[in-house]
C-alpha cells in the first residue's frame, strides 16, 4: 500500500487490500507492459536517429534499421495494450466497489444508489468516493 493508505483506519485498509487483490491480474499485465514498452521505444528511436540523421544507409545498415523500425513498433504495440489493461483495471476496480457498496447490509438503499452513480460517474476520484462511503458505513454500523 502506499503511503496514503497508512493514515487509514484498519478497516479501510482491508477493504482496499481486497480491491488491490480484486484487480492484481491487470495490474500485474499493466506494469509488464509498460516496462517493457518505453525502453523498446526509446531505444530503437534512438538508434534509428543515429544511423539515419548523420549519416548515409549503407546496404549493410538496412537490415539494422528494419530491426530497430521492429522494435520501435513493437514497444508501441505494448504502449498501446497497457493503456488497454490500465482501463480495465479501472472498470474491474469500479466493478468491485459498486459490488461492494450494493452488498453493503448496513447501508440504506438511497445511500448506495447515490455512491454506486457517483462512482460510475465520477471515476477519478472513485477511490476517494470508495473510502468515504465505508466511513459512512462505519459510523451507521456503530
Amino acid at each position: 500500500m502506499d503511503k496514503r493508505a497508512e493514515r487509514y483506519p484498519q478497516y479501510i485498509k482491508d477493504e482496499l487490500k481486497k480491491l488491490n487483490e480484486a484487480v492484481a491480474a491487470e495490474t500485474k499485465k499493466f506494469l509488464r507492459y509498460r516496462l517493457w514498452s518505453l525502453p523498446l521505444v526509446i531505444v530503437s528511436l534512438l538508434n534509428l536517429f543515429f544511423i539515419l540523421v548523420p549519416f548515409s544507409i549503407t546496404t549493410e545498415q538496412v537490415p539494422l534499421v528494419f530491426f530497430y523500425a521492429l522494435a520501435g513498433a513493437i514497444g508501441m504495440a505494448l504502449s498501446k495494450e497497457a493503456k488497454h489493461q490500465q482501463q480495465e483495471m479501472q472498470a474491474g476496480s469500479e466493478a468491485y466497489m459498486v459490488s461492494r457498496i450494493e452488498n453493503s447490509s448496513i447501508s440504506a438503499s438511497e445511500l448506495k444508489e447515490e455512491y454506486s452513480k457517483r462512482i460510475k460517474t465520477n471515476s477519478e476520484k472513485a477511490i476517494d468516493l470508495f473510502i468515504e462511503f465505508l466511513k459512512k458505513e462505519r459510523k451507521q454500523g456503530l
